[in-house]
């Protein structure tokens, strides 16, 4: 399965326990264990399509106005694959 720039679930694997995801907006929060995404999702399941399906019930991403869309965010990804420059 093509990436399309997305990290994949097989990314996570013996990097993280867990997967957080918060969103400031709507005030969502969870922890995924990473080895249950990779049960579910497979290795190739891409993390963009699994929190938009996620998300997809938010009264926010619902909303008109996407610049307030739920924000869906999880800081456990950026020391994983920041760019250090």
């Amino acid at each position: 399965m093509p990436r399309n720039g997305s990290i994949t679930v097989s990314d996570l694997v013996g990097k993280l326990e867990f997967l957080g995801l918060e969103c400031d907006k709507c005030r969502r929060r969870g922890r995924y264990r990473v080895a249950r995404l990779l049960q579910e999702l497979g290795p190739d399941g891409m993390l963009t399509y699994w929190r938009e399906a996620l998300t997809a019930d938010c009264p926010r991403r619902k909303a008109g106005n996407i610049a307030d869309w739920c924000g869906t965010r999880s800081q456990d990804l950026v020391p994983l694959f920041r760019a250090d420059t």
